[in-house]
């Protein structure tokens, strides 16, 4: 695998020399961000954010608003977050200079709140350009990114809590997400407002509107959709501390992902279950189930060409292994515990993920062998 890696590289320098050789920018762009892509999996991190950089000098020049996006996409990834909301911002500016490119920037904004909402816990900034987003689709008529902006506002208000102002911002939402006919996001709106109502205690107004969105989930084209809404119910009864309620309905969910073959969210509710059991006390039932979760998305990943190194499926494998770690950790069997935050380690593709297991091994392997202290040495 590394030395496939180094091969690419070698290639993309010589792709690099000879762009520069020709004062082809353009090329040059597309080298440096390729090597970007392939240090970040050789795990050689400062080397790629140099190639990123290089690449965002590149197509700022050039005015490239979809590689600065991209980029920006990629800097986040390594958590390098003043240089992605730089990019971000560049892209976003770069779209709104011309009336044709406009709906461009629509992407790119709801790329950039996110980020503040969602890595960096700035909810002010969050909300400005959230707002931007909003103004900016009403103004191109796009629906999708009206309710899609509408339903984070509401995610941000929830964040502040200030619970009526996101059950209005939710209710905005759905009236357009019913005009356009997106059953979908109708249901994902009717279950945050579900859920909002859990939290201001009001369990009549929130079992209706879980009952509406299950309704019309059933009614939906995606049977995903009806999962949703039970492994929501589970989480609202789960916050209620209501642990038989949550298990019905996180077990409900289960049965019907399985009927379905739906392996997201089968993951999703054994994960669910697993963290029930641990909570319990009942640490053998979270190991039984984590390593259901483990040996189903294992499966799943020999189907894929690239074993799903990126993406949802790959993160729930990486994060049932290291949980398992954790709980045989918790159960001082030190060994088996290594054994599956070595597994977590190599399947893992995040920069910040890696540091973390790369520390937590270290720590288990000094375990396993204790550093001999000064007075012990001197009596042996």
């Amino acid at each position: 695998m590394e030395t496939d890696i180094q091969t690419k590289i070698a290639e993309q320098e010589q792709n690099l020399s000879f762009a520069q050789q020709n004062s082809d920018q353009a090329a040059q762009l597309e080298s440096w961000y390729k090597l970007g892509h392939l240090y970040n999996d050789l795990r050689d991190y400062p080397q790629s954010v140099h190639a990123y950089e290089q690449a965002a000098a590149l197509a700022t020049q050039l005015k490239d608003a979809h590689f600065l996006l991209i980029l920006g996409l990629s800097f986040g990834v390594l958590h390098e977050y003043p240089q992605s909301i730089d990019c971000l911002k560049q892209s976003i500016q770069i779209s709104l200079e011309h009336e044709e490119t406009q709906h461009d920037a629509l992407r790119v904004i709801r790329v950039l709140a996110s980020q503040y909402k969602d890595f960096l816990q700035d909810i002010p900034q969050a909300i400005t350009f959230y707002q931007k987003g909003l103004e900016l689709s009403q103004k191109t008529n796009d629906k999708k990114h009206q309710y899609w902006n509408l339903r984070e506002l509401g995610s941000c208000a929830e964040k502040l809590d200030e619970l009526q102002h996101a059950i209005d911002y939710y209710e905005q939402a759905l009236l357009v997400v019913r005009q356009d006919g997106d059953k979908s996001e109708e249901v994902t709106l009717l279950t945050n407002i579900a859920m909002v109502f859990a939290k201001l205690n009001d369990h009549v107004q929130m079992s209706n509107r879980f009952e509406q969105a299950l309704r019309v989930a059933q009614n939906s084209d995606d049977p995903s959709d009806e999962i949703g809404v039970l492994i929501w119910w589970g989480h609202a009864y789960r916050q209620y501390g209501n642990l038989p309620e949550t298990m019905h309905y996180y077990q409900r969910a289960l049965a019907l992902a399985t009927t379905n073959n739906d392996i997201n969210n089968i993951s999703i509710c054994l994960t669910n279950l697993a963290t029930l059991s641990h909570k319990q006390g009942n640490l053998q039932d979270a190991i039984a189930l984590y390593q259901q979760e483990v040996q189903t998305l294992h499966e799943e990943r020999l189907k894929s060409v690239n074993n799903h190194q990126a993406g949802f499926l790959h993160f729930s494998y990486t994060n049932a292994l290291e949980s398992l770690g954790k709980l045989y950790e918790e159960m001082n069997d030190v060994p088996q515990a290594l054994n599956y935050m070595e597994q977590a380690l190599a399947s893992e593709t995040i920069r910040s993920s890696v540091l973390d297991l790369n520390d937590h091994i270290t720590r288990l392997r000094q375990k396993l062998t204790p550093t001999t202290t000064n007075d012990e040495a001197g009596s042996q």
